[in-house]
């Protein structure tokens, strides 16, 4: 299993904003939700665990099985560049550390004003 975090360009906010500890998802946050669940049906070999949006980013645990060859190109609305170049990945070797990172993403946006990933 992976945990992966995908950053917004520019650590631009297009996706919502967190209220009472709760993320809030605008519109193009429920396209990346929506897009994000549907990573399965594109890409047969890949399944998904915790995830989070959060304003300015994403987390995710991944799982890749078998992976083969295959690309199924995702229908988004244009709003010019969205991601940032890089993502954070990390291989989740045993149980502790997917308990640790689990707890993490779930907890994330009642923590949102000590994370790395804050800026208003």
């Amino acid at each position: 299993m992976y945990f992966i975090t995908i950053c917004c360009h520019k650590m631009a906010h297009f996706f919502g904003e967190i209220k009472n500890g709760e993320m809030i998802l605008n519109e193009y946050g429920q396209v990346a939700f929506d897009e994000w669940v549907k990573l399965p049906e594109r890409f047969p070999n890949f399944e998904l665990d915790v995830f989070q949006i959060m304003p300015n980013h994403m987390h995710g645990i991944i799982a890749l099985n078998n992976a083969g060859a295959g690309f199924t190109p995702a229908q988004i609305p244009t709003m010019g560049k969205l991601w940032q170049r890089d993502f954070y990945e990390h291989i989740i070797r045993n149980e502790q550390s997917y308990e640790t990172i689990s707890n993490y993403i779930i907890n994330n946006p009642a923590k949102w004003i000590y994370d790395k990933f804050y800026n208003q």
